[in-house]
């Protein structure tokens, strides 16, 4: 174990790539590579910017197709939802009443109307830990 430490801090001296630094980055690839860009949390707000809902989706890796999910509105009630990506820059989300079809900017925000609340948008949450899309 002592000659273990004292080659990695021999490396690391060296100016030398720590070998565990290079498995914990294809590890982090590897599970990147299992999962879509939708991938995570993210937070719908309605045109006055308030939060209406929170989600957290599981996004297939393999192009365009169905995903699922999860919602929590403000006042607690939860509920499931699908999604449907229809391109890189188009996903449609069904909360159960029919979908909201939301198209993604230049600026890479999400945008769409959904019923009762008007104009939406759908941003990557902070409790997401993937990088935005």
């Amino acid at each position: 174990m002592t000659l273990v430490v004292l080659a990695v801090v021999a490396a690391l001296a060296a100016g030398r790539a720590d070998p565990l630094d290079s498995r914990v980055a294809q590890a982090n690839a590897a599970a990147q590579a299992l999962q879509g860009p939708l991938d995570g949390a993210w937070t719908l707000r309605d045109r006055r910017e308030r939060e209406v809902y929170a989600l957290r989706m599981t996004d297939p890796p393999n192009g365009p197709g169905a995903g699922v999910g999860a919602w929590r509105d403000i006042q607690g009630r939860l509920g499931a939802l699908t999604f449907t990506r229809l391109g890189a820059r188009a996903v449609a989300i069904d909360f159960g009443e029919g979908p909201v079809r939301f198209a993604r900017g230049a600026d890479g925000v999400w945008r769409g109307a959904a019923r009762g609340l008007g104009r939406v948008t759908l941003t990557r949450s902070l409790a997401s830990l993937r990088p935005p899309v």
